[in-house]
């Protein structure tokens, strides 16, 4: 973990930041550019992102992961669900440590639950969703003053990034016959379903005050509390499509023009 140090500088701040971005948006996302709801009327271009995970080489496989099916590893009894397979390359998302773990290691003999596919981890590689925007130079330049006001809109315009990573209701409706698929996931969506946190500017980052590490963390606190917020506000995502009988009428009334 890092933890801010007194002084604090500027690429500090960001470092802290970046992990605690890490642990709030960058978690569990469901949905993607390379892993689409359970329709056919959802593409990539509904989405803003991949979803975050792992990315796993395997040695000596036996049978082929499926899409969908959970996956165990039998040295750190970690869990993933599969994104895709591929050449021996398997894409796992919501990945669940084992016990004292933070996720898959090189040797780890991965089992898909429902496909009997076994495969050793031979490299790893971790997939992040999002990525910092930020240095430490956008907050101050070494050997300069740090001003808390600049602390304060840095890492919220930056944080305001992320806020289209969101729990997502998708559905599919069909003309005259009513929903045809609906499901609920957090998913990384475009950058237009962006909002904007605006949480109240605390004492401690109001203009001429000194700011110490207990003060920025209880800021980047409330920070994350703010982004949560939203992720957990429902963003709808509708897709209608015609019904066969429609799609007669409307094609067949086009060709009479």
């Amino acid at each position: 973990m890092v933890t801010l140090n007194n002084p604090i500088t500027s690429q500090n701040i960001v470092d802290r930041f970046e992990e605690l971005v890490t642990d709030v948006a960058d978690h569990h996302i469901v949905w993607g550019t390379d892993n689409l709801p359970g329709h056919s009327s959802f593409t990539a271009a509904d989405f803003g992102g991949v979803v975050d995970g792992f990315e796993l080489t395997l040695t000596g496989v036996t049978g082929t992961y499926t899409a969908g099916e959970t996956v165990n590893a039998s040295i750190t009894a970690t869990t993933g669900i599969v994104v895709s397979y591929s050449s021996n390359v398997l894409k796992l998302r919501t990945i669940n440590p084992g016990a004292g773990q933070t996720g898959f290691l090189q040797n780890d003999i991965i089992s898909g639950t429902s496909s009997g596919a076994i495969g050793t981890v031979n490299t790893l590689a971790v997939i992040s969703a999002v990525s910092i925007g930020i240095t430490g130079s956008n907050i101050g330049n070494a050997g300069s003053v740090i001003t808390a006001n600049n602390i304060y809109g840095t890492l919220k315009a930056e944080m305001n990034n992320y806020t289209n990573i969101k729990n997502t209701y998708a559905i599919v409706s069909m003309t005259g016959a009513g929903t045809q698929y609906s499901d609920t996931q957090i998913a990384h969506l475009t950058t237009a379903q962006r909002t904007t946190l605006n949480p109240s500017q605390p004492s401690s980052l109001q203009p001429g005050q000194t700011i110490d590490d207990t003060n920025l963390e209880s800021f980047m606190s409330s920070l994350a509390n703010a982004y949560s917020t939203e992720r957990g506000n429902t963003y709808t995502l509708t897709k209608t499509i015609c019904h066969s009988s429609c799609h007669s009428s409307c094609h067949g009334s086009r060709g009479r023009r």
